[in-house]
């Protein structure tokens, strides 16, 4: 890859905040300038990907081409329907004619290096993904603090090498809609034999919203394709006793039955996922996740 590679960040909105994202660009907008000075990029693009019933903005493109200037060139797109996490960057990753792809929620806040970060640990051939750190509220997992690497990177920002996301076929946005497809996408790589890095110096703010307890608030869909998501990655990355366990759970816990109901369902159509060849050389789970709902890592 170029010592100066160019770089498509790209997001996902589902009637999100129009300040919310206004707020990220121009943060992006910083980090990018923080990155060309180091001449770690060279050039700089921003996707937003719309899968809202209806545009969550009038006049998206002129909206778009309105706060576009010499640092970030930024593009909207209304796909007209909702595609899912991975089936939105798909549509907006594959066949980019960008170095690297930098994913990115469009409710996070950068950091003023966070791309200098992320792109130059990429510059390792062997490094195919950079994770960001997200503060306040992190993912329990483990990294090896001498060597930044870590077993999966989170969708929240992560930078991928084009070309391996290409020759992936990107996300699996088949069998995930949403939550736990960055896991899958992780391991699919390091079937590769790459790499995947943490970076704790590559930081973004994550807009978690936390009840009077410090617990994190869930809404509907996060609860309920989290858990779906867990579980069918479980499926796919051939753990059989975790995956008896969560359909346990799934089964006797009356909060789940909604996924149950559609596990079931999967079940009865054969569409649940194939089991992954070579998953016990990557697929590493852990006892605890994120949250009791999410048995994802």
């Amino acid at each position: 890859m170029n010592s100066s590679p160019t770089l498509q960040l790209q997001s996902i909105v589902y009637e999100n905040s129009q300040d919310a994202i206004e707020r990220l660009i121009s943060s992006l907008k910083q980090s990018y300038i923080n990155a060309k000075k180091a001449n770690v990029v060279s050039k700089v693009t921003y996707k937003i990907g719309d899968c809202s019933p209806k545009p969550f903005i009038e006049n998206g493109e002129a909206w778009a081409n309105k706060l576009s200037d010499e640092n970030i060139s930024i593009e909207y797109i209304y796909f007209n329907e909702n595609l899912g996490h991975g089936g939105g960057q798909n549509r907006l990753g594959l066949g980019s004619d960008a170095d690297i792809l930098g994913i990115i929620n469009p409710d996070v806040v950068a950091s003023p290096n966070l791309i200098a970060n992320l792109v130059s640990e990429l510059l390792d051939d062997n490094v195919a993904i950079a994770e960001a750190a997200q503060v306040p509220m992190e993912h329990p997992k483990d990294y090896d603090r001498n060597t930044l690497e870590t077993t999966f990177a989170s969708g929240c920002c992560m930078f991928i090498k084009q070309e391996i996301f290409e020759q992936i076929n990107g996300f699996d946005d088949i069998n995930f809609f949403m939550y736990c497809d960055d896991v899958d996408l992780s391991w699919r790589v390091r079937l590769l034999g790459k790499k995947i890095h943490f970076v704790p110096l590559a930081t973004v703010y994550h807009d978690h919203r936390i009840d009077e307890s410090s617990n994190l608030v869930v809404g509907h869909a996060e609860f309920y394709y989290s858990a779906l998501g867990g579980l069918l990655l479980s499926i796919k990355w051939g753990n059989q006793k975790r995956t008896e366990q969560i359909v346990n759970s799934l089964k006797t816990d009356p909060s789940y039955s909604e996924v149950y109901s559609e596990y079931s369902a999967m079940v009865e159509n054969g569409k649940l996922p194939q089991a992954t060849v070579g998953s016990d050389k990557v697929a590493i789970f852990t006892p605890t996740g994120f949250a009791d709902y999410r048995w994802t890592n």
